[in-house]
């Protein structure tokens, strides 16, 4: 081999050897930014799995919350009909005390016991001594106008009697009413604290969320990088191919040409014997015959 051809190949050696390292070089860098991207991979995974408990548990507050609301709506419907049945009560009350009023400027002169004791000794004379027609009739008018007015007493009473039935039913409501406003108030206060847990849960979900966007945009960078550095690593890869099949066809060149320099000797060599009428080796015999010398 010539000086020339030797030295072009050392030189795509050195290349070739250059290169392998640069090769070995961008591989441990490619696989440094693989593990990167890997490691931000990760990360953020792991931040949206705690992202997804954190909605889990925000759903399931939400349901907690809208159970209470449902029944804190339910309540206040029922404080209302309470109330309006207060309203209702209390008007009934204003008119029996105006009823009550007007009975008590009808009452009698007479006290309840005066009549009562009237209408019982009437009662007994009427039963226990004969009468004329004319005093019977006489007795029985008294007594009518008797029960008349004790009829106004047992008026006022009876209208006595449902006023304070109803000031005991409005009461009994009333205490009802205060109950349920009571138990309102501390399943709101429940509800506003369940409401509060679920925006602090998303406020934190928004915090994890940009943190993992921030993971995930390391993670397309490392795997930019890793691309860029695997296209690097395949065109050195390419251009080390390229040296090595370059070299490849420099040495077969070679080869071709040194077998066609010894077969121009062993020819020229074969013939000068032929010349001579000497005898000639099986590769010299059989290299004239494929030349058609022979």
């Amino acid at each position: 081999m010539n000086f020339k051809m030797n030295k072009l190949i050392e030189e795509k050696r050195k290349e070739i050897e250059e290169l392998s390292l640069k090769l070995s070089t961008i591989k441990d860098e490619r696989e440094r930014k693989l593990q990167e991207a890997r490691r931000w991979s990760e990360e953020r995974n792991k931040i949206h799995d705690e992202i997804r408990k954190l909605i889990s548990e925000r759903r399931r507050l939400k349901d907690e919350r809208d159970s209470l609301n449902k029944k804190i709506r339910e309540l206040k419907i029922r404080r209302r009909r309470l109330n309006e049945e207060v309203k209702g009560k209390r008007l009934k009350i204003r008119t029996l005390n105006q009823k009550l009023r007007d009975a008590i400027t009808r009452r009698p002169k007479e006290s309840i016991e005066h009549l009562r004791s009237e209408i019982e000794r009437i009662e007994w004379h009427i039963q226990t001594n004969p009468l004329p027609l004319d005093e019977e009739r006489s007795f029985i008018g008294r007594l009518r106008t008797l029960e008349e007015k004790m009829s106004i007493y047992e008026e006022i009473s009876r209208i006595r009697g449902e006023i304070s039935k109803l000031r005991e039913e409005v009461k009994s409501t009333r205490t009802e009413s205060l109950k349920l406003h009571e138990e309102i108030l501390n399943l709101t206060r429940e509800s506003q604290s369940l409401h509060q847990n679920m925006a602090e849960i998303s406020n934190k979900i928004r915090e994890l969320k940009a943190k993992a966007d921030e993971m995930h945009g390391r993670y397309v960078e490392a795997r930019r990088e890793a691309n860029v550095l695997g296209s690097s690593y395949r065109e050195v890869l390419r251009r080390i191919r390229i040296l090595r099949e370059d070299i490849r066809r420099i040495e077969e060149e070679e080869r071709s040409r040194k077998l066609s320099q010894l077969q121009e000797e062993l020819k020229k060599r074969a013939l000068e014997k032929l010349k001579r009428r000497e005898k000639l080796t099986f590769e010299e015999f059989k290299l004239l015959t494929e030349l058609g010398v022979i």
